[in-house]
């Protein structure tokens, strides 16, 4: 059974970034993180049931980086 679940992101001062809805058919979820600066952000979950997910997401800008 597919489950809509409702996320937000949040920066670490707590400001809201983004917001969106989900249908979950399994554990994956790719966000698109280009236009977010790097930094620690918290991503909440919650399915119709009310169940919470919390996850600690770190983004870093590798565009600057010298890999060879």
């Amino acid at each position: 059974m597919t489950e809509v679940v409702s996320y937000k992101l949040y920066n670490i001062e707590g400001k809201l970034m983004d917001e969106f809805n989900l249908s979950e058919f399994g554990e994956n979820l790719i966000l698109k993180t280009s236009s977010l600066p790097p930094g620690i952000y918290n991503l909440i979950g919650m399915n119709v049931k009310g169940n919470i997910h919390n996850e600690k997401i770190f983004i870093c800008d590798v565009t600057n980086r010298n890999w060879g």
